[in-house]
């Protein structure tokens, strides 16, 4: 889903994952990344990679 940030807090129950384009204000209870690379172009198959790991991390626990 999307949403504003100030909005991820009260959202994050039920989803897997944050990827935030914006500086993360605070800690939640669900893996949260910064994704700048997204709007840079640069570190996006990092990215992808770190987005992939938490994914699978989240699905075998």
């Amino acid at each position: 889903m999307q949403c504003k940030i100030a909005e991820v807090a009260s959202r994050q129950e039920g989803a897997d994952l944050i990827v935030s384009t914006t500086i993360l204000p605070t800690t939640y209870s669900i893996p949260a990344l910064s994704a700048t690379s997204y709007i840079t172009g640069i570190g996006m198959e990092a990215l992808d990679q770190k987005i992939i790991d938490a994914l699978n991390k989240t699905f075998t626990n």
